[in-house]
């Protein structure tokens, strides 16, 4: 009997990790099949501005930050956040979490502008030359999601993206800045499996400190 219990205690047990690890997959396939959708997108602007898809930087604190995609132009640089989330989402800029509903499926997940803000910021450590009025954050879902999204206005669908980037028309870099802007930034543009992992773990780790 107690072998039995022992058993079925095992099977629950894997079960769960199991579970947790085919969403946990899902979410990165789909994760980047936002990311694609966005770079293709990017790839439209003109040469004047410079896309960098998938950056890994050292934030002040020695963890780091995996920023999707960032755009270096005369007219800023904008700091873009993925969010390939279906169904309706709807939050307030000030909440530290926000909500995911599909059909009577309920989720929540951390607030996308927080986590753009530490983006930006860590931007900024690393392009001390660059003013705070030139970074742009924007944070970007799909088109079918349905956004009921309060106090925030850099919260956008991706047939938007190219329009809200052209938005800026003030020169804020001068064509020096936004070169050493980008070979700045292009240091940290290749990203391995085991960097991605390791940065997988100081996120964990940094939720269970």
């Amino acid at each position: 009997m107690i072998w039995w219990l022992l058993f079925v205690i095992i099977v629950i047990v894997v079960g769960i990790r199991l579970q947790r690890w085919q969403v946990a997959r899902r979410g990165r396939r789909i994760g980047a099949i936002g990311e694609k959708a966005v770079a293709l997108e990017l790839a439209k602007l003109p040469r004047t501005y410079h896309v960098l898809n998938d950056l890994m930087l050292v934030k002040g604190d020695g963890r780091t930050a995996q920023i999707d995609h960032v755009v270096v132009s005369p007219y800023g640089i904008f700091v873009i956040e993925t969010k390939f989330r279906h169904g309706a989402v709807e939050g307030h800029a000030n909440e530290p979490k926000w909500r995911q509903q599909i059909g009577r499926d309920r989720h929540t997940f951390e607030n996308p502008l927080r986590q753009n803000g530490v983006h930006v910021r860590t931007i900024k450590e690393h392009l001390p030359f660059v003013k705070q009025t030139a970074l742009h954050p924007l944070v970007v879902f799909p088109n079918e999601t349905t956004l009921h999204v309060h106090g925030a206005q850099h919260v956008i669908h991706l047939h938007q993206l190219l329009y809200a980037i052209r938005q800026a028309h003030s020169v804020l870099l001068a064509d020096g800045e936004v070169q050493q802007a980008v070979q700045t930034l292009e240091k940290h543009l290749l990203i391995g499996a085991k960097a991605k992992r390791d940065h997988v773990r100081d996120i964990k780790a940094h939720r269970h400190s």
